[in-house]
């Protein structure tokens, strides 16, 4: 299990990206973020899955227990990839990470958007 730091820019005004690079394993946990005054979120994910590869977004209100976090999908409400792909975020905690639930990969990087609200 690693710990993939993450880094938060400012790309325009009123949005950060953070990007978690490096998820190789099962148990790989990318640090979490505090990002509660960017109500708006939505995440991408895209690498080279193998072995069953899954990764997690997970939110926080306290820092210590994690849950997984909705997206605004009919299909499949909890955001978990499997495969290189997109999702809104529902709900806005206070901390939120992603996490590597299973499987294995070469390298697979998570990008997450903030925005405020009116942009």
């Amino acid at each position: 299990m690693a710990t993939v730091q993450g880094v938060t820019v400012a790309t325009e005004r009123g949005i950060v990206q953070t990007t978690w690079t490096g998820f190789a394993a099962s148990g790989d946990v990318g640090t979490p973020e505090q990002l509660g005054r960017y109500p708006i979120k939505g995440v991408q994910v895209t690498g080279t899955f193998a072995n069953s590869m899954s990764v997690t977004l997970e939110g926080s209100e306290d820092g210590v227990t994690y849950f997984a976090l909705l997206s605004e999908a009919n299909t499949d409400p909890v955001i978990a990839f499997l495969a290189n792909g997109r999702a809104d975020v529902v709900g806005n905690p206070r901390f939120i990470r992603p996490r590597a639930t299973a499987g294995s990969a070469s390298s697979v990087t998570v990008v997450l958007t903030s925005k405020v609200f009116g942009n």
